[in-house]
């Protein structure tokens, strides 16, 4: 995850095939990407990986217009 599509962090727990973002108390573009690999494990007993990264997806937190922004999803 990344605030500035520049640097990224790790989401925390986010390991399986789906994540749910968290939400905002302010305006505000979240940046996302996925890594997936998948090893295979040969008969000689070596691990072989593959890891492939996705395009990079934003979340936007934004206020509608003429409301008041309450940040819980209202």
């Amino acid at each position: 995850m990344s605030r500035d599509d520049g640097k990224f962090s790790p989401v925390k727990g986010a390991t399986g095939s789906t994540c749910t973002p968290g939400t905002s108390s302010v305006k505000a573009d979240y940046f996302y990407y996925c890594v997936v690999t998948n090893t295979v494990n040969s008969v000689s007993g070596k691990s072989y990986s593959a890891h492939v990264q996705s395009d990079t997806g934003t979340v936007s937190f934004t206020e509608p217009p003429d409301a008041a922004w309450a940040g819980d999803g209202t």
